[in-house]
């Protein structure tokens, strides 16, 4: 395979170890209703965002071995993931970076932070309604932030425009 994509892992393997290594907390093997699993006490910005990072690893990951077997139409859906997961990561680094949580972020945080399954213990009988933030306000939040021009375009989806082109 190509070593510059397995540098890349690499070098993607490392940052996220070093990220790791500074998280103050660890996660804990906690009782839930369905079993036990690893979950964040404190569940703050920064263990949401080595969440995302952990999810992205694991995403490209997936796609280098689809890729390599051949599955190019299955590599291609897991593209979307990838890059909403990005978006998400970058949402919340702004938040750090410009010392900003807006209501946008906690509500971000508490959708994140809520179990997918309720107290019955079943994926199947749950009745959890896990609210998420559309991600045209995620987009509309990183193109205000990165100065990128948005065209709305139909029914309010949201377009980054590139303002070199015209």
């Amino acid at each position: 395979m190509n070593t510059d994509i397995e540098e890349m892992l690499d070098l993607m393997d490392r940052a996220f170890q070093d990220f790791e290594n500074s998280m103050p907390n660890k996660p804990q093997f906690v009782q839930l209703s369905f079993g036990m699993a690893w979950r964040f006490k404190e569940k703050d910005i920064y263990q949401a965002m080595i969440q995302k990072l952990a999810r992205v690893q694991s995403s490209v990951r997936a796609a280098l071995l689809l890729l390599k077997n051949g599955f190019v139409q299955e590599q291609a859906v897991l593209q979307p993931t990838i890059d909403e997961t990005n978006e998400d990561i970058m949402f919340l680094v702004y938040a750090v970076t410009n010392d900003s949580i807006t209501e946008l972020h906690e509500r971000f945080l508490e959708a994140f932070w809520e179990e997918e399954v309720d107290e019955s213990g079943s994926m199947l009988s749950s009745k959890q309604k896990r609210p998420m933030i559309p991600r045209n306000k995620i987009r509309f939040y990183l193109a205000k932030i990165e100065g990128v021009a948005v065209d709305t375009g139909v029914a309010g989806r949201c377009f980054i425009v590139d303002i070199a082109s015209g």
